[in-house]
């Protein structure tokens, strides 16, 4: 659901624009697991291990923007604006074992799991614009408040978390002429990790492979710098270099006692990519239209 509302102070470009926003996400996931066992004759060498889950999921997304431009020359442009994100994620995992004499389902408490995870970000930019002879200018800074509870209802777990961040951003763009355009930016990002990674169960997929959510997981930054040449529009080579830290990375790792593979996501505290790229985009007769593009990181 959405509701927006502009109001424009005068014919120049000064403009304030509110919306706000709500967005429901639930699902239910049902799964069946049946774990044979046996010899090298196929008779059963133990009891079949045979399992149900369920997961429910319930997201709730409240957003609140205002942003707010002017012109304050025809060529230098001022932006600003606030920004408020809530986030309410509730997961219940109910694990099941079958009992094979009495052929019912028992609830397994060490594996089931009710888990409330509420994110609130605070936000807020400033940018400005300039157009100049033969290039243009952007600057921006962002900066970003975010306040985290995270509760494990059934193993009493709590983890409660606060952090600033503020990203910049700089972007030039340069015409030599009509056979060559360059752009410049550098940037700082930051990219949060998915709300299942976070959450602390275990999801069994067979008797030997295993889920298990990071509630300790943290967001991922980077600093991103690229350099894009393009040559009569049709060839562009680009060259990219980023540097994060807290790189999201998944991983797995076996249980050495019950010979299981527990995949997990994990923060590596740093990595760097190189990139170039190179686009073409060439018509070589009237009904012949060339596009190739590779990359090597």
């Amino acid at each position: 659901y959405n509701i927006n509302a502009e109001h424009r102070f005068d014919t120049s470009g000064t403009v304030l624009n509110f919306s706000a926003d709500y967005a429901n996400y639930a699902g239910t996931r049902n799964a069946n697991s049946y774990n044979p066992f046996s010899d090298i004759n196929n008779a059963e060498a133990f009891p079949s291990n045979i399992f149900k889950s369920k997961h429910e999921t319930d997201i709730k997304i409240y957003t609140q923007k205002l942003d707010f431009s002017k012109n304050i020359t025809k060529t230098l442009v001022f932006e600003t604006g606030a920004k408020n994100t809530i986030v309410n994620s509730h997961n219940t995992y109910t694990f099941e074992k079958k009992d094979i004499p009495t052929g019912q389902y028992i609830l397994d408490t060490t594996v089931s799991n009710e888990n409330l995870y509420l994110e609130t970000i605070v936000a807020g930019y400033i940018n400005l614009k300039k157009e100049l002879k033969n290039s243009s200018l952007q600057a921006g800074l962002r900066g970003e408040n975010t306040f985290v509870d995270n509760e494990n209802k059934t193993t009493g777990f709590f983890l409660k978390r606060n952090y600033l961040n503020f990203f910049p951003n700089v972007s030039f763009d340069y015409s030599k002429s009509e056979n060559h355009k360059f752009q410049f930016n550098i940037s700082r990002r930051i990219d949060r990790p998915n709300y299942k990674d976070l959450n602390p169960f275990k999801s069994y997929q067979d008797n030997f492979s295993v889920t298990v959510g990071n509630p300790y997981l943290l967001p991922q930054t980077s600093y991103n710098f690229t350099f894009t040449h393009s040559y009569r529009r049709w060839l562009t080579n680009t060259v990219t270099y980023s540097r994060y830290s807290n790189y999201i990375l998944a991983s797995d790792l076996q249980d050495d006692t019950s010979k299981a593979t527990i995949s997990s996501q994990n923060n590596l505290k740093r990595m760097d990519h190189y990139a170039y790229t190179a686009f073409i985009q060439k018509k070589i007769k009237k009904w012949w239209n060339c596009t190739f593009s590779g990359s090597v990181f």
